[in-house]
């Protein structure tokens, strides 16, 4: 019922950047992730400079599975604006991370997780300076950094843990 208002409100304003991401929203929680994806293209081609709009993209096509065009997605964004630091965080992640390991590309996720790490130094940032350093097989640097973070930011003995853990896991293969 609120997706036919939804519906019927952006047809009405079809400029009203709010109301059609209401509508977006809505059809994503309604099962409807396809429907939800091609509007949110749609709204990107509309406006192009909000950066949440392509993030929620990338976060629905992953849940699809449809990786290469999240990364599509998150590096036009990234080109775009390449100051953003919430969108090359996404990025470094990804890169970093991404399920599709053909689609990684540690030496630049490296470059991006540093760059954000740097302009925000949190400890989710940190997380993503050490996930790509090991996909950049740069493993004595990962755990020179995590020697680090504690001088830095607040990060907890299980969190600083955890980040070693999966150097030393990787190291291990």
């Amino acid at each position: 019922q609120s997706i036919i208002h939804l519906q019927q409100a952006c047809s009405i304003k079809p400029d009203d950047l709010q109301a059609q991401w209401e509508w977006i929203l809505a059809l994503h929680g309604n099962g409807m992730g396809d429907q939800a994806i091609k509007h949110l293209y749609a709204l990107a081609a509309k406006a192009p400079d909000q950066e949440e709009v392509a993030l929620q993209l990338a976060i629905y096509l992953r849940e699809k599975g449809r990786q290469e065009e999240v990364k599509y997605v998150l590096t036009q964004a990234h080109l775009n604006f390449p100051d953003r630091t919430r969108t090359a965080a996404a990025l470094a992640r990804y890169l970093a991370a991404c399920p599709d390991k053909h689609l990684r590309n540690g030496a630049l996720a490296v470059q991006l997780a540093f760059k954000v790490y740097h302009a925000q130094p949190t400890f989710t940032k940190a997380e993503t300076v050490v996930l790509a350093l090991i996909e950049n097989a740069q493993m004595e640097q990962a755990t020179k950094f995590i020697l680090q973070i504690p001088g830095q930011i607040d990060a907890s003995t299980s969190e600083l843990s955890q980040l070693q853990q999966w150097v030393s896991a990787k190291s291990k293969l």
